[in-house]
């Protein structure tokens, strides 16, 4: 002990005798941990921030249902008390009503408006966040009343009544031919304008959001409150999965119901638990950039105790010739090297710690601090320490007395090797920089290439509040027309659907979910035919009996997979239809989820799907979507506003919106804020190792100081002294620069071959880091230039 105690004194002391080395060393350190301890502390106020936020807009859920194609059965109010009763775990449970067809109006003193409503019990509170932004939520003696009362968001509040300071007052709300007058007792936050503010697609049509007592939705608008299809359970996410089991058994028990499949259950996980894996993958790839620059604080440890070894090498052939052991050598410069990275790793999480808090204030997070993840940052910056110290240590511990007495290193080795490092620092900062910004451009390009022809179009919406008139099939024949040759499809922004019955081949009755929709559908969501193909506009214009249906449809139904030219019968209410299969597509996961419950879904043309369901095909659509490619938009944005007013014969009366949406707008926002996110930590690397310049750059002229003297006494004159020094500063990160550029180029080449990105390369930015290294150079080279250059020759020469 007591010798390990004299290895820390003796490393105190040499780090005290070189003041300034020692600092523009830890100041490497300093800033790697730092670094480290920022992107863990402001990640996990970041994580917490979209856990709490993203938990409040879509909470994890138990959605438990009646298969009504299998039995009569219905869940009814008497099933809920129950089990609030004997599941008392759970937050809460609660109908989800809302109307399938009919539009909503809602009306104010201010206006008439949009609206989607829903129908919830007191439960409903835990549907979003379970504090409200103002007033109250409903309670249970409200809900069993049927009180007329509502629940709206305050951003709603401010668009529909003009304030905030709204309790109390009055909102009209007309489902079809039947209105009835509610009362706002309480207002939520709406939290997913904060959440997904990036993905707002500025084509969205104003529609606000009230929930009502379900009782009082039944009791207004001829719905049985009895009668119930579904409901939602809401718990810990812990526990979710084994309290939604309870509540099935509970309601089961009530029916007599044994047959699961008669009573499906699904446990949905909530946005938080998605978002925040791919939040942690990004908190992951943050932290391993910035320990790049640890690496590189790391490589400047050695160089510079390999200075140290190199000015100390008498004193190691002295220590050595009186009986110093070779371990005991090596085990003080390594007692150095961990000293010197220790101190510069509880520097950095201080300086860490205390950015992190500003982050997080500024920003709004929570000041998440994680004591391992402290302890384990200035371990490993004692790790870093022992790790590149293990060389110097063990060129010191090797000498031999006689040869180190004598003085005989290689001078030209040392410079060699000094040089090397030094300009390995810049290779690494490079080579990270480059590849941050050259896989997160390829993944970019890939994404864009993926969804290019679903990812840009035009929205055209009619306010129904201001016109009677519809999108019909004229108008969009004279659209298509209009735009042949550059447009895709065109697309509904609201699916005409239902639930439908279906009999299959070999007997087995199954559900199928209607999916009516425009010709674009294939394009918009990314389906993949395996044969066949999709439905036509034509198919669409003459109300053609065809549909798409996935691979899973068509396995579980046909048997087998090639089912084009195939009849499906269709079964809705008391009629029957045939729809022929044109195409087959792959199934998605969520194709698979639902057939697993005997759910299926059928893709149709939304005029077809119209007829079946008794209505109008020129008399459903009041919005939809021309898909067109990212070049063809613009040009189109300018004349379709006059056209479509024309069209649908609403001219002056304000009646049209039009407006661009562009699908990878959101996706474009996070890619590019971990691209540069991650460039600037990765900058970091670089400065690192610029400040590593700078520390040999310093030696050198330390080692140089009588050359320097002679010089000038000579008559070499300032300023060319000092660009040498910048020169020689600038070599090294040009040199260092010029390899980290190849082989940054490599390494991306190879990483986006193996996930299969575009190898996409931006020459400006290829130059910009290759300028940009000479800068480096020149930047950190000016303090060791500048003092070369200002020493005084009397000066110089006395230098020993």
């Amino acid at each position: 002990m007591g010798e390990l105690f004299e290895f820390l004194k003796s490393a105190v002391k040499q780090l005290i005798s070189n003041k300034t080395r020692t600092l523009m060393t830890m100041l490497g350190i300093i800033i790697g941990i730092a670094s480290v301890v920022i992107v863990v502390t402001m990640g996990n106020g970041m994580t917490d921030f979209l856990v709490r936020e993203l938990d409040s807009v879509m909470p994890n859920t138990g959605d438990i249902s009646m298969n009504v194609n299998k039995t009569t059965e219905r869940i009814t109010r008497e099933d809920l008390k129950e089990v609030k009763e004997r599941v008392p775990d759970i937050y809460g449970i609660t109908p989800v009503l809302s109307p399938e067809y009919e539009s909503v109006k809602i009306k104010t003193k201010r206006g008439s408006y949009l609206a989607a409503i829903v129908g919830r019990s007191e439960g409903g509170l835990y549907a979003q966040g379970p504090v409200m932004a103002a007033g109250s939520y409903f309670t249970e003696q409200q809900v069993d009343n049927a009180a007329r009362i509502c629940v709206i968001n305050d951003t709603d509040a401010d668009k529909i009544f003009g304030t905030r300071n709204c309790i109390g007052m009055d909102i009209e709300i007309t489902i079809g031919a039947k209105s009835a007058t509610y009362t706002v007792v309480g207002l939520r936050q709406n939290t997913a304008s904060v959440v997904f503010s990036m993905f707002d697609d500025p084509g969205d049509e104003y529609m606000a959001s009230v929930e009502v007592p379900y009782t009082s939705y039944c009791a207004d608008y001829n719905v049985n409150a009895d009668a119930l299809t579904r409901v939602s359970v809401y718990a810990h996410p812990e526990r979710l999965s084994e309290l939604s089991e309870q509540a099935r058994n509970v309601i089961a028990q009530n029916h007599m119901i044994r047959d699961k499949e008669l009573i499906p259950l699904r446990v949905y996980e909530g946005l938080s638990d998605v978002f925040g894996s791919v939040m942690n993958s990004a908190r992951v790839f943050m932290i391993l950039i910035a320990i790049i620059s640890l690496v590189v604080g790391g490589i400047g440890v050695m160089n510079i105790m390999l200075v140290s070894v190199t000015e100390r090498t008498r004193e190691i052939g002295i220590r050595k010739s009186i009986g110093a052991r070779t371990g005991a050598v090596m085990i003080q410069f390594l007692a150095e090297s961990a000293f010197l990275t220790l101190l510069g790793g509880i520097l950095g999480i201080v300086v860490g710690l205390i950015a992190a808090k500003i982050g997080c204030n500024f920003l709004g997070f929570k000041f998440i601090i994680s004591p391992m993840e402290i302890v384990m940052a200035a371990l490993f910056s004692v790790i870093i320490g022992v790790f590149f110290g293990l060389y110097p240590a063990a060129k010191a511990s090797g000498m031999k007395p006689i040869d180190a007495l004598r003085n005989l290193m290689s001078d030209v080795k040392n410079t060699r090797v000094r040089g090397g490092l030094t300009i390995l620092g810049i290779v690494i900062g490079i080579t990270a920089v480059l590849v941050v910004l050259i896989v997160s451009d390829g993944y970019e390009a890939q994404m864009k290439a993926d969804l290019n022809k679903r990812a840009a179009g035009i929205i055209l919406k009619v306010d129904q509040t201001k016109t009677d008139k519809f999108i019909t099939r004229d108008v969009l024949k004279a659209l298509e027309d209009l735009y042949a040759g550059d447009i895709y499809g065109i697309d509904m922004l609201e699916a005409v659907g239902g639930p439908a019955m279906t009999v299959n081949k070999r007997g087995k009755d199954v559900t199928a979910d209607l999916f009516g929709d425009g010709e674009a559908l294939g394009y918009e969501n990314a389906m993949k035919l395996i044969v066949g193909r999709y439905y036509s506009f034509e198919d669409i214009y003459e109300c053609n009996r065809v549909c798409v249906i996935p691979e899973v449809t068509a396995k579980d139904i046909f048997g087998y997979t090639n089912v084009v030219g195939k009849e499906l019968p269709i079964t809705i209410g008391q009629k029957s239809y045939n729809l022929t299969v044109v195409g087959v597509t792959e199934s998605t996961a969520w194709d698979l989820d639902n057939a697993a419950t005997d759910c299926y879904f059928v893709y149709l043309p939304f005029t077809t799907a119209s007829e079946f369901l008794g209505k109008n095909p020129d008399q459903v659509v009041a919005s939809c979507k021309l898909v067109l490619g990212h070049d063809s938009v613009d040009d189109a944005l300018k004349r379709l506003s006059s056209i479509a007013e024309n069209l649908l014969e609403v001219r002056g009366k304000g009646a049209i919106t039009i407006t661009r949406e562009d699908t990878m707008s959101g996706f474009d926002k996070i890619i590019k804020a971990i691209k540069y996110v991650g460039s600037v930590i990765a900058a970091i690397s670089i400065v690192v190792g610029g400040i590593g310049v700078m520390n040999i750059m310093t030696v050198t002229v330390t080692e140089r100081t009588r050359e320097i003297g002679i010089r000038k006494s000579i008559g070499a004159r300032t300023g060319y002294i000092m660009l040498q020094f910048l020169g020689d500063a600038s070599r090294l990160t040009f040199i260092g620069g010029l390899i980290g550029v190849a082989l940054g180029l490599g390494l991306s080449y190879v990483a986006c071959m193996l996930v299969g990105f575009p190898f996409v390369v931006d020459p400006v930015m290829v130059v910009l880091v290759s300028g940009a290294s000479v800068v480096l150079g020149i930047f950190f080279g000016i303090n060791p230039a500048y003092k070369a250059a200002k020493l005084k020759p009397i000066d110089a020469l006395r230098t020993d």
